[in-house]
């Protein structure tokens, strides 16, 4: 197999994750990077397995974002700030890997959803979510947005009256960008597995027109073949 094991990367589940994220006892926040649903690596941005862990814990000073999802924003705009509004979130676009969770929710503050990175990464650049939306689940802080966007700048969080240093837990849909302007505000990144179609086990995802065996899903073959 020679170098090729070394390719293959074993990351906690949400389940995991979020238990190592809470035993930990941090002067700055710890960031769940939920690498499998990051939009810029082709995920929806809608998957719902993380949020779900959180909810299910009853998770505080967390905050969850972004989450796409228009429709939601769009109830919650009908609802207005300061009503009390019940969603269906995420899991519209990929509910394979997660079904939207039903939830009541109070909306803190909705946002057209256009502001500027403070970079520096992508420093100064525009960003349009196409709407964004602040609500309040339980007592856990989460953003939807209107457009499938990695959370690639704090200014996703801070345009709504959000400061993330504020929080304990970020679980963010990131994978590695978001690190150039994260990194000084946290203190821990912990990488899981959520998961979605931007997973880096490709053993997870369903596969319709390949020759098999093919590596690394039929790692055991190759590793006898050795």
């Amino acid at each position: 197999m020679g170098a090729k094991k070394e390719f293959l990367v074993h990351l906690p589940s949400a389940k995991e994750g979020l238990k190592i994220a809470l035993s930990r006892r941090n002067k700055k926040p710890v960031v769940l990077a939920d690498i499998s649903d990051n939009p810029l690596s082709c995920g929806s941005g809608d998957t719902t397995e993380l949020l779900r862990m959180m909810l299910r814990n009853k998770v505080d000073q967390a905050l969850f974002g972004g989450l796409y999802d228009p429709e939601s924003i769009k109830r919650c705009q009908e609802a207005g700030e300061g009503k009390t509004v019940e969603l269906e979130l995420g899991g519209k676009v990929t509910p394979e890997f997660g079904l939207p969770i039903r939830v009541e929710a109070k909306v803190i503050t909705l946002s057209d959803g256009v502001f500027y990175n403070s970079g520096p990464f992508n420093q100064h650049l525009k960003v349009d979510l196409k709407a964004t939306a602040h609500i309040v689940v339980d007592k856990l802080d989460i953003v939807l947005i209107g457009r499938p966007m990695s959370a690639n700048d704090p200014e996703m969080f801070r345009h709504l009256g959000i400061d993330p240093t504020k929080k304990k837990i970020l679980a963010l849909k990131v994978k590695n960008h978001f690190r150039a302007a994260f990194d000084p505000l946290i203190e821990e990144v912990i990488y899981v597995d959520a998961p979605g179609v931007s997973t880096n086990n490709l053993t997870t995802l369903e596969y319709k027109n390949i020759i098999r065996p093919i590596w690394p899903l039929d790692n055991a073959i190759y590793l006898e073949g050795e």
